[in-house]
């Protein structure tokens, strides 16, 4: 069964808050709403090269800020972590990130 839009946004919050211990106001966070992801399996679709350019608006000053690299490479874990686990015979579907 497919989740709904609210089930997906409280799985990906799971993700970040809670597997990657992110603060709810973190530049992953604010990346994260600012390019309209909305489910770890959007992430996982991206490349690379496509996570390092993600970038965000900061509401204090209205610049755009780049993803620092250190939160970059915590997408680029969670990408690899879905192929990793499908190679030991145990792929994650929408609700095995819960």
């Amino acid at each position: 069964m497919l989740l709904t839009c609210d089930e997906r946004a409280a799985v990906l919050k799971h993700v970040l808050e809670n597997v990657l211990q992110l603060e709810d106001d973190s530049p992953v966070h604010q990346t994260i709403k600012c390019n309209r992801i909305s489910t770890p399996f959007d992430i996982i679709q991206m490349s690379e090269a496509e996570i390092d350019t993600l970038d965000y608006k900061d509401d204090d000053s209205d610049s755009i800020i780049p993803i620092p690299c250190g939160r970059a490479g915590l997408l680029k874990a969670l990408k690899a972590y879905s192929p990793y686990m499908a190679g030991l015979g145990k792929p994650i579907d929408e609700r095995g990130w819960l």
